[in-house]
């Protein structure tokens, strides 16, 4: 026996025509250079992105303002209807008087001692009661009914005479041309009204015939004169 060990075995002989395959290296072939591991998420992305959040941010922030200001404007348009439908408030006005106005050292101011007197319409009339029965009697004489009935009360004129056709015919009655007075004291009656008397005659008549007139008067309705209420005429 030989001591030699064996040699590797023999490989197959390609056959004629066809071409020798090299065996696969069981991990591939190597790469180029080492370069680095990849990156196991990708890079971030460039540009862009960071101007779409802050445009983002923004909107929102505008859109909270625009809020806010339509809220406070309804809130101030309520309460503004509100103060309307309120009533007012009352303002109260102090007025501050100097206690010295008017006075020197506490001294109240003296009257000069003249008084004015306002004519308040009471009392009689002004005008002597006499002058208007004078003229009474004078105007039916001479059948001035126009006259007479601006110097009697209309009711005295209406009950005694009625119309001035009447007035006329008492007046005819009297036959007296002119007539002379005598007057004696006008008397008050205590109702406004004043009674007047005298003793009256025909300054034609030389039979030396009297009469007796007896006039009521009452004051006018501005109080500035009087008027005739009743008249009578009697032999004296």
């Amino acid at each position: 026996m030989s001591n030699q060990y064996p040699g590797p075995p023999q490989q197959p002989t390609t056959p004629p025509g066809y071409l020798q395959q090299q065996p696969p290296t069981p991990y591939g072939a190597p790469g180029g250079g080492g370069g680095y591991p990849p990156q196991p998420f990708g890079a971030p992305p460039t540009g862009g992105g960071g101007g779409k959040k802050i445009a983002l941010i923004v909107g929102l922030v505008v859109a909270a303002v625009v809020l806010l200001v339509v809220g406070a404007s309804v809130l101030l348009y309520l309460l503004a209807d509100d103060d309307d439908s309120d009533p007012r408030p009352k303002v109260t006005r102090t007025v501050t008087v100097d206690p010295t106005d008017g006075t020197t050292g506490g001294t109240p101011p003296t009257s000069d001692g003249t008084t004015t007197t306002t004519d308040t319409g009471e009392g009689p009339p002004p005008e002597n009661a006499e002058i208007i029965a004078r003229a009474y009697l004078n105007s039916l004489v001479m059948s001035d009914c126009l006259a007479v009935q601006g110097l009697s009360t209309p009711e005295w004129f209406e009950s005694e005479y009625g119309d001035q056709s009447g007035c006329e015919e008492a007046g005819g009655n009297q036959e007296m041309a002119t007539v002379e007075y005598a007057f004696g004291e006008t008397v008050e009656n205590g109702d406004g009204s004043v009674s007047v008397e005298a003793t009256v005659s025909d300054s034609t008549d030389t039979s030396g015939t009297e009469y007796t007139a007896t006039w009521t008067l009452v004051p006018s309705p501005d109080n500035t004169s009087w008027l005739v209420d009743s008249f009578a005429l009697a032999d004296a």
